[in-house]
């Protein structure tokens, strides 16, 4: 219960008090800090998307089930049959943390607000796995993840790409072709989720390439040797990120012990 029109008589109360705060040309950040931890639908509520909000207050006070769902994925990426999809599933109920824990290390944004999309549409024939946007003082900035599969292909004996992760950045390539055509699109989806009491900022709706990245989870560390780790260095100047199902493992573990994205 996060959007405005649903939240209690009490609820509405607290919003319009921490609207107060937040509207002071001198903001009280006792009083600011008091009425957040206090009321965390807050944080939701007043966020741009709030069913797609991701909250610090959430890794700070779940950090306990969150580590028992980081031991339950390294389970499923050990198991020699698992996929992509299984990963997929098992991240979409309610640990979506998992996959936004790329921001934390991989961008340069997220640490000021951050939403998170699953099986996001880019009409009529992509779709990504995740979009997350994050802010920093720049403004907005959009990370598009396609995962790929855990084992099977992922590079070959000199370390150059495999047919899985060929697969995954030629998905890439596709998404860039269709958001410099079509982001009136891109945006016009995103405004669905929109909070209709809030206005979206400039970014959400001119253009600016340089604002997104794209990333593509693949294989196991085993897998990446020094020639795909020269790879990955050149991907990075194409705003590309290609990592492994270990380090993913990592950086959401190290996401959980800071506390903040």
């Amino acid at each position: 219960m996060y959007h405005f029109d649903e939240l209690s008589l009490e609820q509405k109360e607290k919003f319009k008090e921490f609207k107060k705060i937040t509207s002071s040309y001198e903001i009280d950040i006792e009083a600011w800090c008091k009425i957040t931890n206090d009321n965390p639908f807050l944080w939701y509520t007043d966020s741009y998307f709030p069913d797609n909000f991701l909250s610090d207050f959430d890794l700070k006070n779940h950090h306990i089930e969150y580590n028992k769902y980081l031991d339950d994925l390294k389970l499923i990426i050990d198991n020699k049959n698992s996929t992509e999809r299984d990963i997929l599933n098992f991240i979409s109920n309610n640990k979506l943390f998992i996959a936004t824990s790329i921001l934390k290390n991989f961008t340069l944004f997220g640490h000021h607000d951050r939403y998170i999309f699953k099986e996001f549409e880019l009409p009529p024939h992509h779709v990504c796995d995740y979009l997350i946007i994050g802010k920093n003082s720049h403004g907005y900035h959009f990370l598009l993840i396609e995962f790929e599969n855990i084992y099977n292909n992922i590079t070959i004996s000199d370390g150059d790409f495999g047919t899985t992760i060929r697969k995954g950045l030629n998905q890439i390539d596709d998404w860039k072709i269709w958001m410099d055509k079509n982001f009136q699109s891109f945006s016009s989806n995103l405004k669905r989720f929109n909070n209709k009491y809030k206005t979206l900022p400039d970014e959400f709706n001119d253009y600016d390439s340089t604002r997104f990245i794209y990333c593509v989870v693949a294989g196991r560390r085993e897998n990446y040797k020094e020639k795909t780790y020269r790879k990955v260095r050149e991907l990075s100047k194409q705003n590309i990120i290609l990592t492994h199902y270990d380090k993913l493992l990592e950086e959401a573990k190290f996401l959980i012990k800071s506390g903040n994205y």
